[in-house]
C-alpha cells in the first residue's frame, strides 16, 4: 500500500514539473476571475485589487460585475493605464455628483493614490491650488506622477503611465495675493469669478496693488462687517503690511480716525510704506497708489477740509454730494448760519456744514428760495 501511495505522489510531482509556467498563470487567473468583485480584496495584489480599491474608495461602493471587467480588462490589456483609469474615476458623473468639497477630495486622494493621510502642509497646499481656480483633473494628474503611486502599482503588478494634464489656471503668484485679500478683508475664501475678475486686472496692468486693496476695503461687503477703528486698523495691518499693528502705531491711526481722517485716508497712507512694496513685489505686482476723496477732519469744535495727501483745502468744497465753505479767515473751519459772499451771493449752511440746497425760507424779512447751488434768490415782487 505505501507503495501506492509513493507511486501517486510521485507521478503527482512530475506532472506538476511538467507543466508549463503559462498554464500555472492561467490557472491562477480562473481562480481569480471566477470570484465576484465583492469577494476580492483591495489589498490583493493584483489588477483586480487595484480596481476595487478605486471602486471602494472614490466611488465609495461595492465594484459592479461590468463595470469591473471593463476596467481590469482595460488594463490588463494596457489600452488604459493606472493613472488614466484612476483619473477616470475621480472625474466620472457618479464622483461628481457626490458633490464633496476640496478638503474632502484631497483626502481621498491621498488615501486612494498615496494609500496615506495627507500630511497638513501637503493638504493645505493643494486645497489652496484648488481654491484658486486649478482643475481636480490636474491635482489628479500631480498625485499620479508621484513616486507613492507609482509604489502603489508596483504593488498590484500595473504600469502607472501617464495621464498629463496642463494646468488650468495662469498668474498662480497673482490668485494668492487676491485670495489672501479676500481670506484678510472679507473673511472668506475667493468666489472663482471674482478672483478671474481681480486676477485679470492685475495681470494686465489696469489695475496696480494699491488700487486693488482699496476696493477691497470700499466694497459693501467689507462695510458691511460694520467693523470698529481698532479691528479696521487690525485688518489693514495684516492685509497690507503683511503683520500685527505695533502698538504706537495702533495708537497713531487710531487717534487719525477719531479726528476724522477716513478709513481711506488710512489704508492710503499704509500703501505708500516700503512693507507693501515688498509685498507686491513678493507677488510679482505693480504697488502703485492712489489719493483718496476729500474728507472732513476735526480741529478744535469744527472741521476742515483736507485734500486725500494731507494739505488742507478752504473756500467752497463738495465732499460726498454736498457742499461746505471752509473760511480762510477763521483757520479753514467750516462756516455754520448764514454767509454773504460779495459777488458770490447768500448761502446758508445746516448744523452739520453742508449749504442748503433749495427750498424756500426768509431772510431779513425777505423770502426767497435756494438755487441747486445754495445760493439764495428773493422772489421777485
Amino acid at each position: 500500500m505505501k507503495k501506492i501511495v509513493c507511486l501517486m505522489l510521485s507521478l503527482f510531482c512530475i506532472f506538476n514539473s511538467a507543466m508549463p509556467i503559462e498554464a500555472i498563470e492561467r490557472n491562477e487567473r480562473v481562480s481569480i476571475d471566477a470570484l465576484q468583485p465583492n469577494q476580492i480584496s483591495l489589498n490583493d495584489p493584483s489588477i483586480e485589487g487595484f480596481v476595487v480599491r478605486l471602486y471602494r474608495f472614490a466611488l465609495g461602493r461595492n465594484a459592479d460585475t461590468k463595470g469591473f471587467t471593463e476596467w481590469t480588462t482595460s488594463l490588463r490589456m494596457k489600452r488604459k493605464s493606472a493613472s488614466e483609469v484612476a483619473k477616470s474615476f475621480f472625474l466620472s458623473n457618479e464622483f461628481t455628483q457626490k458633490k464633496i468639497d476640496n478638503i474632502e477630495f484631497v483626502n481621498l486622494l491621498y488615501k486612494t493614490l498615496m494609500n496615506r493621510t495627507g500630511d497638513v502642509s501637503g493638504k493645505v497646499f493643494w486645497v489652496k491650488q484648488l481654491q484658486i481656480g486649478e482643475s481636480r483633473a490636474y491635482v489628479i494628474n500631480q498625485f499620479t506622477k508621484s513616486n507613492e503611486f507609482q509604489n502603489l502599482c508596483a504593488k498590484y503588478g500595473i504600469e502607472a503611465g501617464k495621464a498629463e494634464i496642463v494646468s488650468s489656471i495662469g498668474n498662480t503668484q497673482i490668485r494668492y495675493f487676491v485670495d489672501r485679500l479676500y481670506n484678510i478683508c472679507l473673511n472668506r475664501n475667493a468666489d472663482l469669478a471674482g478672483l478671474n475678475h481681480w486676477t485679470s486686472r492685475l495681470a494686465q496692468g489696469i489695475h496696480t496693488g494699491a488700487l486693488t486693496v482699496r476696493s477691497f476695503f470700499l466694497s459693501q461687503e467689507f462695510i458691511s462687517r460694520n467693523l470698529s477703528n481698532h479691528d479696521f486698523l487690525k485688518i489693514a495691518y495684516q492685509a497690507i503690511l503683511n503683520r500685527s499693528g505695533d502698538a504706537s502705531g495702533l495708537a497713531y491711526w487710531n487717534k487719525m480716525l477719531e479726528d476724522g481722517y477716513t478709513r481711506d485716508y488710512v489704508v492710503a497712507g499704509f500703501v505708500k510704506s516700503n512693507e507693501f512694496t515688498k509685498l507686491c513685489a513678493a507677488y510679482g505686482i505693480t504697488r502703485g497708489s492712489y489719493v483718496p476723496d476729500l474728507q472732513l477732519v476735526r480741529k478744535d469744535d469744527r472741521k476742515i477740509c483736507v485734500y486725500g495727501n494731507g494739505k488742507q483745502l478752504t473756500g467752497f468744497q463738495r465732499i460726498d454730494g454736498k457742499k461746505y465753505y471752509f473760511d480762510p479767515a477763521n483757520g479753514g473751519k467750516y462756516h455754520l448760519g448764514w454767509l454773504i459772499l460779495p459777488g458770490s451771493g447768500r448761502f446758508y449752511f445746516t448744523e452739520d456744514g453742508s449749504a442748503k440746497i433749495e427750498g424756500q425760507m426768509e431772510l431779513f424779512g425777505s423770502v426767497g428760495r435756494f438755487d441747486a447751488e445754495g445760493r439764495f434768490n428773493e422772489y421777485e415782487e
